[in-house]
């Protein structure tokens, strides 16, 4: 079986709770998971800078080798009137992946100067052969199809659909081109299996979204509602099981 790697993870400000960069890799690294790409949610708070985010990387590549856990760049659009191209960025820090969150962040394709960020983005993606990630979802600006054109005009960009919804939109994605995968973040079970019944199980990277599962089952779910007891580490103990087991299932 492959090495296990989760592609889906996150640090920082997320909803009222602050995931320090530190402690959630070193959970990732003590769980035996052989490696990880990770972002910043607190990319989602409003009128955040660049060297708000900034700061949280570069603490986590203090300890953590960027090579085994891999920063992407989650870029937002504002991040052009900071002077923030892609170029600079990537050269400022060792990230390995540039990641876009179309609902959070505005990504109004009707507005002229958010496609032109989108096509400096995927071409530096293309050109640097390095992935791009970007969030999908029900609500239109975040679904697959919205991003069609640029999977068509950005071939050697390596494009993954996070949580690959709606499922038959981005199964059609997949299929449609060499160049589009998807990762198991959120992925309900019944849309786990229309992924391996599609043939698509090789197209697909691990990716739990921790510690946002950890957020969910202490404040949403009611089993784990206000259980203090349930730790960041138990839920990531969950979350590499079942990227194992995905993992096997696709591998076969």
């Amino acid at each position: 079986m492959p090495i296990l790697i989760d592609y889906h993870v996150h640090i920082g400000q997320f909803e009222e709770v602050y995931y320090d960069p530190l402690e959630i890799l070193q959970i990732v690294a003590d769980s035996g998971v052989s490696g990880c790409a990770y972002s910043s949610t607190t990319s989602g708070k409003e009128g955040i800078t660049y060297g708000e985010i900034r700061k949280e990387v570069e603490l986590a590549v203090s300890k953590f080798s960027s090579d085994t856990f891999k920063p992407y760049l989650w870029y937002i659009p504002s991040y052009r009137n900071e002077g923030i191209t892609i170029e600079k960025a990537m050269d400022d820090l060792p990230y390995k992946g540039i990641k876009i969150h179309p609902r959070a962040n505005n990504w109004n394709r009707s507005i002229p100067e958010s496609d032109s960020i989108l096509h400096e983005l995927f071409g530096f993606a293309g050109e640097h052969t390095i992935p791009i990630l970007i969030h999908t979802g029900p609500n239109g600006v975040d679904a697959p199809a919205t991003f069609e054109d640029f999977f068509a005009a950005y071939p050697n960009a390596k494009v993954i659909l996070a949580h690959c919804r709606p499922i038959r939109e981005a199964i059609k994605m997949l299929k449609k081109y060499d160049n589009v995968y998807g990762d198991t973040s959120f992925v309900p079970k019944e849309w786990m299996a229309q992924l391996i019944r599609s043939r698509v199980g090789n197209k697909i990277y691990t990716g739990s979204d921790f510690p946002i599962t950890h957020y969910m089952e202490t404040h949403y779910y009611f089993e784990r509602k206000n259980n203090q007891n349930f730790s960041l580490h138990d839920q990531y103990l969950i979350d590499s099981k079942e990227m194992e087991t995905w993992e096997a299932m696709f591998y076969v």
